[in-house]
Parts: C-alpha cells; structure tokens; sequence
C-alpha cells in the first residue's frame, strides 16, 4: 500500500478518529515499514505535545493502536512531516536506492530493508535503511519532494576487536 494511501486509511479508522478527540492537537510525525522479498505493514507515528508521546498506528487489514510511547528528543519539538511534501513514492526511492546501491556499494546487497519517512533536519524525507550480510547497514536519505539523494553511509554494526 502506498504511504499516501495507509494515511488516508488511518484517518478514516474509528482507531484513529477516537484517539484524535483526546490528542486534538497531535500530528503526523514519521511511519516505518521493514522490507525483505515484500513490503510490511505502514505503523504510522502521531505525536501528542500536550502528552509529550508518540502513538504508533499499525495499517494492516484491520487498523491498530499501539500504547502511547515517550518521545525520544533533544529538548527540541518533534518535527512534523508534511504529506503534502511526499510527491515521491516508495516504490521509485526503492528503485532509485536500489540503483545507487549496486553502483556504490555492489559488495553489501541487502538482507533486510528498513524505510522511515521522516522530517530530517527541515525537510521530508525517505530514510531507507539496509542491513547486509556483512553486518554493515546502508543508510541513505532521499528528498520526499523530489527524490534526490540527500546523504548515504555505510556503518559497521558490530566491531569485534
């Protein structure tokens, strides 16, 4: 489903609509989905600044809420994603990563993927994570706007020595 779509699913839900008449003032903030051969189900974040937490809706066939959660921040508002600025889809950042992968980075193909989007230092973005064989993640972040690359690395998730 695209990402587009499970919010409009979200804020149709019952789920949705009755957590909102508590958290009037909350707003969308990020939503993930894991990756291997498939794509998993959306859980799409909601922040509440009068409670100071995050509430994860998972979008399956039925729609979910998780428990309220503490935010993890640095004493700085929880940035707001904005739908509007999420004119590129998932399935072209997953061509388009996929493509900058096996150009730069042919030697880590990916195991599992991981795909947050997210307001990331002022702008909307499509943070896709790989995990690889070699246990080193893949990180790069696309533009949601436009689908330029933003920023990649590579990081070793264990050292041994």
């Amino acid at each position: 489903m695209k990402f587009n779509k499970a919010v409009e699913k979200l804020k149709k839900s019952e789920v949705y609509k009755n957590w909102k008449k508590n958290h009037p003032e909350g707003y969308l903030v990020s939503s993930f989905v894991t990756a291997d051969k498939e794509i998993g189900e959306w859980q799409i974040g909601f922040y509440s600044e009068k409670h100071d937490k995050i509430t994860l809706f998972k979008i399956g066939k039925k729609i979910t809420k998780d428990p309220e959660e503490d935010v993890l921040k640095k004493k700085q508002k929880v940035p707001k994603l904005n739908i509007k600025n999420i004119k590129v889809e998932l399935d072209e950042i997953l061509k388009k990563a996929e493509l900058f992968q096996k150009k730069k980075y042919s030697q880590y193909p990916p195991v599992k993927k991981l795909i947050v989007v997210q307001n990331y230092d002022g702008k909307d973005v499509w943070n896709i994570t790989y995990f690889t064989q070699s246990l080193k993640t893949l990180n790069m972040k696309f533009d949601a706007s436009d689908g330029k690359l933003i920023d990649d690395g590579l990081i070793e998730l264990f050292n041994f020595s």
